[in-house]
Order: structure tokens, then C-alpha cells, then sequence
């Protein structure tokens, strides 16, 4: 039987959940809050399917981008005059970007 090449375009969205909710465990007299929250999702690309001898197997073969973003949220209350004294917060805003390349093996 003759292989056949199909193309194909891949997306998925969706939100990223933080592995666990603990921040940097920097030890800091005036830190209060340290938090890590999740964000966007995303992973897109091409790729193609060449279907093998038996019909119902296809080898596939793809590229793409995916993404993952994350917010680690700190606060700090730092001494002043007068109490009570006010909690200042950074969002630290960190973006993992990668390159996929994936082959799999397929049945249908």
C-alpha cells in the first residue's frame, strides 16, 4: 500500500497551574506574603502524519512553540513612624518559552 502524507496544524490553550503555591524561600524579616499564581498556556505548530502499511497506524511528526506563564507575588512590610504600617507588593512576572519538536505513533 501506497504511504500517505497528511499535514496537520496544532493549538492548545488553556491556564498554568503552579506546581506548588510556595515562592522563594529567601528568609526576610520584612517579608509577609510570597506567593506563586498561574497564568496563560499556550502551545501551536505544524507538522504531518504518514500513514505505514497497516491503515490504522500513522507515524507523526511536529514543531511548535509553547509557552507558560507564572506570577510570583511578594509583599514586604518595611518599619515606619506611624503604625500601622503599609504592606508594599511586586508581581515578578516570569515567562518560560520553549521549542517543540515531538514524534508519536498513532492508532485510528
Amino acid at each position: 500500500m501506497e504511504k500517505q502524507k497528511l499535514g496537520f496544524v496544532y493549538a492548545h490553550t488553556g491556564y498554568n497551574f503552579p506546581g506548588n503555591d510556595k515562592g522563594n524561600d529567601e528568609v526576610n524579616a520584612f517579608k509577609t506574603t510570597d506567593k506563586l499564581l498561574g497564568g496563560f498556556y499556550m502551545d501551536a505548530g505544524i507538522g504531518y502524519r504518514v500513514r505505514m502499511n497497516n491503515p490504522l497506524h500513522r507515524i507523526l511528526f511536529s514543531a511548535g512553540y509553547s509557552q507558560k506563564n507564572t506570577v510570583n507575588k511578594m509583599g514586604y512590610t518595611y518599619p515606619c513612624l506611624v503604625p500601622p504600617c503599609l504592606e508594599t507588593v511586586y508581581n515578578y512576572h516570569y515567562q518560560l518559552g520553549r521549542i517543540v519538536a515531538k514524534v508519536s505513533w498513532g492508532i485510528w
